[in-house]
């Protein structure tokens, strides 16, 4: 499948608060979550 189709991603990847989340193409940024956790419900 290729991404985006009709401008729109169509995967959707859950992970918990916390967790380091490699984000593809073209943005290819490691993202660490840690800090978000003071933004969580």
């Amino acid at each position: 499948m290729h991404e985006p189709k009709d401008g729109r991603y169509q995967q959707i990847s859950r992970h918990p608060w916390g967790a380091t989340v490699e984000l593809p193409a073209p943005v290819n940024i490691t993202l660490e979550t840690e800090k978000l956790k003071d933004y969580a419900d």
